[in-house]
């Protein structure tokens, strides 16, 4: 935490215009911002006229807050224990609403300003929250401009140096084609056909390697497929361990806020209840947060009940196949299912719930859904989960086994399986369909339709600089096929 006093003179025109032109366009975080910090200054020193008094500004690289007390100052104490007591305010009043960590970590750091009377202003810097990460882990890198990514990009120098030399020789070859006499034109004319003659050799030899490299590609995917379909079943029966927890009124012992998370299970969506986020319009994000914030019901039971739902919300042909049968059939998961199932890895419910719970849930094995839930556990893992039987340890054991690693695994397996073909095998194609294009489809159109023999030149010269990118491009593509990429590479 860090703060300054200085003298300067209010500029209160300044606010004015600076209030008017945000009014319109200000962000939603500026939104939040303005409110709370004015209604927490009405409630610490009575209200005044609001012109001037708040103006936040939250951009990439600061947030910033100005309070203007010049006009209307009551209060009595240090402009830090001001700051200071807004600060904890702030902090209350995310920690009462849940929040979610991407609010938190955008308003992590805030900038005060307060101008308190006279030539007197007030600078302080607070770490509003302890501990706010991203939801990776790590800072988010910061944007690249247009001219960094092109800078950056592996295409930029290939592309630049095979440029420079297929215009440096487009040039020259103009140049020196008026200028040729019959022997120099057909010294022009072999060194076309050598062009063209060495890079058919190279561009068969593209057409094998693609045809090679799909096959392999095509080799590599069906070897993934047994892991696939191994991880999915896992997958499937913690889908009907979670249909069945929320099932069991035994567990859940029918408490207010299991039937509340029931009830509002169809107008609220896990992510909707945990996140917040605060590009949602003012009417979304209170009405999320009225639901989940309505007093007298313990979140933690709702945000349980909702990510259960989400695994367990299955059509119900599924239900049928997955729930009632002792063989259910085989389900392969697509990308696009496991990515609404992917943030169970930061956020693990039933752990958080079962780890922290005063209230002990109610454990029957006797029961349909006990039965069930044990069935199931031990088809996820039949040696780890012999003996189980239907306790707190087995759904926090059987959840940490989906959470580590059937989905980080299934996951990138999935990536793997369904990505498009890699950028090597791309760029070589559209480098073959160049060269069968420069070395068939021109020429046969340069002596139907031409008689010029300086365009037949400036083709071959196109050639050589596909050649060149080819090569320089060449040496990118192998050091990029030898290096593993940490960690999906060592999976």
């Amino acid at each position: 935490m860090t703060s300054f006093i200085r003298r300067t003179q209010p500029s209160t025109m300044k606010n004015t215009f600076r209030r008017i032109i945000r009014y319109f366009k200000r962000n939603e975080f500026e939104k939040i911002l303005d409110k709370l910090v004015y209604e927490i200054l009405t409630n610490l020193i009575g209200k005044s006229k609001p012109k001037n008094r708040v103006i936040s500004t939250v951009r990439k690289s600061m947030n910033y807050v100005s309070i203007n007390l010049s006009q209307n100052n009551s209060w009595n104490g240090k402009p830090e224990d001001l700051v200071k007591e807004v600060s904890r305010l702030i902090r209350e009043y995310f920690d009462n609403n849940h929040a979610s960590i991407f609010l938190r970590t955008r308003l992590n750091n805030i900038s005060f300003n307060v101008d308190y009377g006279e030539e007197d202003v007030y600078n302080e810097n607070v770490q509003i929250f302890y501990g706010t990460t991203l939801l990776n882990g790590s800072k988010k890198p910061r944007k690249l401009t247009f001219r960094q990514k092109v800078y950056n990009s592996i295409w930029f120098w290939p592309t630049l140096i095979a440029s420079l030399i297929t215009a440096v020789l487009i040039t020259a070859s103009v140049q020196h084609f008026y200028q040729a006499d019959e022997i120099e034109l057909t010294k022009i004319e072999a060194i076309n056909q050598s062009i063209t003659f060495v890079t058919g050799i190279f561009g068969s030899f593209i057409m094998t390697f693609l045809m090679t490299r799909v096959l392999n590609l095509r080799q590599e995917k069906i070897k993934r497929a047994p892991q696939i379909k191994a991880l999915s079943e896992k997958l499937a029966q913690f889908q009907k361990i979670c249909y069945h927890l929320i099932n069991d009124h035994r567990f859940w012992r029918d408490s207010q806020d299991y039937k509340y998370a029931k009830k509002i299970s169809n107008r609220i969506s896990y992510w909707d209840s945990k996140s917040l986020v605060a590009h949602e319009d003012d009417a979304h994000f209170n009405y999320y947060r009225s639901l989940i914030g309505l007093p007298g019901h313990r979140t933690d039971v709702i945000w349980l009940y909702l990510q259960l739902n989400m695994f367990a919300d299955l059509n119900p042909m599924q239900n049928l196949n997955l729930l009632y049968t002792k063989h259910p059939p085989v389900k392969i998961y697509s990308l696009k299912e496991i990515n609404e199932f992917l943030d169970f890895i930061e956020y693990n419910e039933i752990y958080n719930y079962l780890d922290k719970t005063t209230d002990v849930p109610e454990y029957n094995g006797q029961t349909n859904s006990g039965t069930s839930i044990v069935e199931a556990a031990k088809r996820i893992d039949p040696v780890k989960f012999a003996a189980a039987t239907y306790s707190k340890e087995l759904l926090i054991a059987v959840a940490d086994e989906i959470q580590n690693q059937v989905l980080p695994n299934l996951y990138h397996l999935l990536v793997l399986n369904e990505d498009r073909l890699p950028i090597s095998v791309r760029y070589y194609f559209y480098s073959a369909v160049s060269i069968i294009f420069l070395t068939v489809i021109w020429p046969i159109t340069y002596k139907l339709f031409f008689n010029d023999q300086l365009l037949l030149n400036i083709g071959s010269i196109i050639l050589l600089g596909v050649f060149v990118h080819i090569l320089l491009m060449l040496r990118v593509f192998l050091n990029s096929e030898a290096t593993l990429r940490l960690p999906d590479d060592y999976r």
